[in-house]
């Protein structure tokens, strides 16, 4: 098992830029920052697989959970023809991946040739490859070469007869389903329920061109960002390790809030939430963005009734910042200030009380 660690800045010459399967070597990965690995290339004549995770040789039984997949790449030879296949995840030669509830954005594939064969910047299944994906974001990834960017986000590939096979729901895909291309002998069952929605970043990374060689993307350098997803109701902040409440960009809250499969667990995430998993990187877990201000409009205390006792929190609250805190809480009225109009809203409430109550 690989639970809670940031895999960064890692290269290796072929298979798995930053986490490397093999060898019917079966793991549950979760709750990883994979970010910046590169794979490739080894030489001339050697494909490029698996910038971030790259899962091989009949490894069948893996679990890749709550990642978050950004910035990593698989770097095409020079020669033309060369390839690189999977830049934030490749699962290839009769091996299989559950993936559940990962945000894989961001990723590349690069060649300073432009004639590379390249295909999955997000996601590649190749020669018997198969994963099943749901509650994902799959969002930004590209293809870099040296003379066009252009987003690429999974790719099904045959090989000796070998179709792959993905299914996948519950998801958020640049491009929707066509955006998920399978080669002939390949299999892709397109779920009823995902989606081709900005999943509102709060403040994405990017790729920079740092050397100005324009027509060299393999020494772009990477800058991280935040991939928590943006909400009016509540976004946790990881540099500041508070809960922020300024994302007024945003009609209310991210697409991929409350958009995860009915039946997972919500469990982990916070009060507020909507009575569904997120989808993405922070779906159940502390960190989950909210999707609504209270259950019951006016009770602060969440004991399902408005009474006294939320006057009284509230007005122990006064005049202090909400983004501090469970401060939140207080600002009934969802004006990002604590002040007498979040009594006057509760006092308008009392008495009121959970449906189920």
């Amino acid at each position: 098992m690989l639970d809670g660690n940031t895999v960064a800045g890692n290269k290796c010459d072929r298979d798995g830029g930053g986490i490397g399967l093999s060898e019917d070597l079966d793991s549950t990965i979760t709750n990883n920052t994979v970010v910046g690995n590169v794979s490739g290339p080894k030489d001339d004549e050697s494909p490029a697989f698996g910038g971030g995770i790259n899962v091989g040789d009949t490894s069948k039984g893996t679990i890749i959970g709550n990642n978050l997949i950004i910035g990593n790449r698989c770097v095409a030879a020079d020669a033309a023809g060369q390839k690189a296949y999977g830049g934030g995840l490749m699962v290839w030669f009769h091996s299989h991946a559950t993936v559940i509830n990962n945000t894989i954005a961001a990723n590349r594939l690069v060649s300073a040739n432009s004639q590379a064969v390249c295909g999955g910047a997000g996601i590649a299944l190749y020669l018997d490859g198969t994963a099943t994906v749901t509650n994902s974001i799959i969002w930004g990834n590209e293809i870099a070469t040296g003379s066009s960017n252009y987003y690429d986000q999974i790719r099904l590939l045959e090989k000796y007869g070998f179709g792959s096979t993905l299914e996948i729901d519950y998801s958020d895909v640049m491009g929707g389903e066509e955006a998920a291309v399978a080669e002939e002998g390949c299999t892709l069952n397109w779920g009823d329920h995902n989606i081709d929605d900005d999943p509102e970043f709060a403040d994405p990374g990017e790729w920079q061109d740092t050397e100005e060689t324009p027509s060299d993307p393999t020494d772009d350098v990477w800058v991280n960002g935040d991939y928590h997803l943006k909400s009016k109701f509540g976004r946790w902040d990881p540099a500041a390790k508070v809960w922020v409440f300024t994302d007024y960009t945003v009609l209310q809250k991210s697409p991929c809030i409350d958009a995860g499969n009915p039946a997972d667990s919500y469990s982990l995430e916070t009060a507020c939430n909507g009575g569904r998993i997120n989808m993405g990187r922070y779906g159940n877990t502390s960190e989950a963005s909210r999707s609504h201000g209270w259950p019951t409009p006016g009770d602060c205390t969440f004991d399902c009734r408005v009474n006294i006792l939320d006057l009284i929190y509230i007005r122990n609250k006064l005049n202090q910042p909400v983004g501090v805190g469970d401060n939140w809480k207080a600002d009934v009225n969802a004006d990002t200030k604590i002040n007498i109009l979040d009594l006057i809203f509760v006092r308008s409430k009392l008495n009121t009380r959970c449906p189920a109550q």
